[in-house]
């Protein structure tokens, strides 16, 4: 398989789901990458609950103080998220 990743915080939402939309009729899959970004991550769990060509969300377990996450469950290896409207979060 092939897999596609487009930086979340460089290209943002739009072109990563345009990048998904160009691996899904290649045959590929799109994975966002991201690093060191707590909000970055976020983004890539939202885009891959609603996309099909974004099967997962690359995590790399970083933390951030002021962002207070109070939609996202992580339970048996998986994350749930919302279905409110936006990322989710708040600044504390």
């Amino acid at each position: 398989c092939c897999v596609l990743q487009l930086d979340i915080r460089r290209g943002g939402c739009l072109s990563c789901v345009e990048t998904a939309e160009l691996a899904r009729r290649a045959g590929a899959v799109c994975v966002p990458h991201n690093w060191a970004s707590r909000v970055g991550f976020l983004m890539c769990l939202q885009l891959a609950s609603g996309l099909a060509g974004i099967p997962l969300a690359e995590d790399d377990r970083s933390q951030c103080d002021v962002v207070v996450e109070e939609v996202y469950a992580f339970h048996d290896g998986f994350y749930s998220v919302g279905d409110g409207p936006g990322l989710g979060i708040r600044v504390n």
